[in-house]
């Protein structure tokens, strides 16, 4: 038996409940059986946690699984030949739809009985399916494409961001570890200078002081002579 369509069912689970389901046309399968294998997957998939991705065969039948927040699963059933990027990009379409609608509910809610969003969400898939199938999935995976373009490219502007920011602060380090080094250099240079200053002063001192001793010497020996002997107290009491 050929599938009709490439996704020819789809549903959306938390661990093993499935909420909502929808079919497209198929040739040679029940819709009754699809479901029970459907849910036969979602019972095997709840022993592999952290798998974020599968894809189960089933004769002419792949399921492909993909985890949502809270415990939910989106899986779709397509045919053996149809590979995984376009039923992988319709659970993501199917993913990103339901968390808009019906996140906060799911989330809100311990618990959710079989099929308890079957009225609200099965339709939606139905639609999704037909649009995959019908042509208007390049369009779709177009759209998924491009969101993902635009996330990778805020993410580079963010690392470059961030790389940018680091060069700026590397450079103030740099600045302020060459700021740091000019300080202490001109503290020593400083020390040094004030040193050669005082010495000079005491070199000018000494030097003036001899002077004024030379020149007093000089004053009084022109009237007491070379050796003084003339100015002395004991020259004065032998006259």
């Amino acid at each position: 038996a050929r599938l009709d369509m490439p996704v020819c069912y789809s549903a959306v689970a938390r661990d093993t409940v499935v909420l909502a389901e929808a079919h497209a046309t198929t040739h040679g399968r029940d819709a009754a059986e699809v479901s029970a294998i459907a849910r036969r997957v979602l019972e095997a998939h709840g022993g592999e946690p952290g798998n974020a991705r599968a894809s189960y065969g089933e004769s002419d039948l792949v399921f492909h699984l993909l985890e949502g927040v809270d415990s939910t699963y989106f899986l779709c059933a397509a045919g053996a030949g149809d590979g995984k990027r376009l039923p992988f990009a319709f659970l993501e379409d199917a993913r990103r739809e339901f968390v808009l609608k019906h996140g906060l509910e799911v989330r809100s809610a311990e618990y959710l009985p079989p099929m308890a969003l079957d009225a609200k969400f099965s339709s939606l898939m139905a639609n999704k399916m037909l649009d995959f199938n019908s042509g208007k999935a390049g369009d779709a995976l177009a759209k998924v494409r491009g969101e993902l373009d635009e996330v990778k490219t805020v993410m580079l502007e963010n690392i470059e961001r961030v790389l940018e920011r680091g060069d700026k602060i590397e450079l103030l380090v740099e600045s302020t570890a060459r700021l740091q080094s000019d300080a202490a250099a001109f503290r020593s240079t400083t020390r040094r200078v004030a040193r050669r200053m005082w010495w000079n002063n005491a070199k000018m001192f000494f030097i003036s002081w001899c002077v004024c001793v030379v020149v007093l010497y000089l004053i009084g020996a022109q009237f007491c002579g070379w050796d003084l002997y003339l100015c002395s107290s004991k020259h004065h009491g032998g006259t």
